[in-house]
Parts: C-alpha cells; structure tokens; sequence
C-alpha cells in the first residue's frame, strides 16, 4: 500500500527545491560577478594600453613630420598590429559573452525544470483528499458501525430474555448481562 504524501511532506520538498535553486542561482550569480570583474578589469587595463599607446603614437607622428618617408611606414605597420591585438582582444571578449550567454540558457533550462515541477505538484493538489471529504466518510463509517451494535445488543438482549423465560438463566444475572456496555438496560 502506497502513503500519499502530506502536505508537509509536499511543503518540504518545495523548500528543498528552492533552497537548492537559491543556491544555484547565488553560484551563477557570483560567477557573472566574477566574469563582469574581469571584463572590467580587463577592459580598465585595455583602456590604459590605448592610452599609452595614442601617447606613443602622437610623439611618433610628430617625430615623422620631420623624419624621411620611412618613418611613416614604420608608424602604419605599428598602428596595424595594435589594431590586430585590440581585434583580438575583442574577439576574446566576444567569446566570453558568448560563454556567459550559454550560462544564461542552461540557468533559463533549470527553470523550465522547476516550472515543470511546480506544475506536477499543483496537479498532486488537485487530486488529494480534502479534510471535510474525511470528516463526511469517517461520521457516515461511524453511524454505519453504532447501528450494527445496537442491532446486535437488540439480538442480544432477545436472547437474554429466552434464555430467562425457558430457566436457563436468573432474572438478577439477566439484569446485570443487559445493564452492561454499550448500551446498558434497566
């Protein structure tokens, strides 16, 4: 025989479920904060390069108005590789997001799950047993049982009497059999 569960036994297993929810979400959150630390951070020290660089490159461009012709090509091919680094910098930072966004989707998954899960639970709700049904069938169980002894202490009492009319019993020992429970006679 199987036991439903209670309602307790439900209300447990729903703070279970959010405990560990709460939990999972504190862990993501504290990774997305770690990942927007970096990314500031990094993005902080990116923006210090650039600027040491564009002060690099203004005392280069000054010196090549006055040097020759090569200078020039030296500052365009210093300019390009900064270029492919801040390109691949940004390639990285692109494919972090990426990483997170991924992160967001399995997170948008594990709620899907729970949302399932709630949803089984209220279906559960909407079949169990209320307390007034309980109540209703226990009364009815009652009544049935307290007429089918009274029934038998009538059969009962019958045979009593029999058994005083043909001899085979005292009236003070019938008087006392009837007088006891569950339903005494005078």
């Amino acid at each position: 025989m199987r036991k439903e569960p209670t309602l307790y036994d439900v209300i447990d297993v729903i703070q279970t479920t959010s405990e560990k929810i709460d939990t999972r979400f504190d862990e993501t959150n504290s990774k997305i904060n770690g990942l927007e630390k970096s990314l500031t951070s990094k993005i902080g020290s990116l923006d210090s390069k650039i600027d040491g660089v564009e002060k690099s490159l203004n005392v280069k461009i000054d010196s090549v108005a006055k040097d020759t012709h090569q200078r020039i090509d030296d500052v365009i091919e210093i300019m390009n590789v900064f270029a492919s680094n801040v390109d691949q910098r940004f390639e990285k930072v692109d494919q972090r997001f990426d990483t997170v966004d991924q992160r967001f989707e399995k997170v948008d998954q594990r709620f899907d799950t729970v949302d399932q899960r709630f949803e089984k639970v209220d279906q559960r709700f909407d079949t169990m047993v209320t307390k007034n049904y309980l109540d209703n069938t226990i009364s009815d169980l009652r009544a049935d049982l307290v007429l089918l002894t009274r029934k038998g202490n009538f059969k009962f009492s019958v045979l009593v009497e029999d058994l005083v009319e043909t001899g085979s019993l005292s009236r003070k020992a019938a008087k006392q059999i009837l007088a006891l429970e569950p339903f005494p006679q005078k």
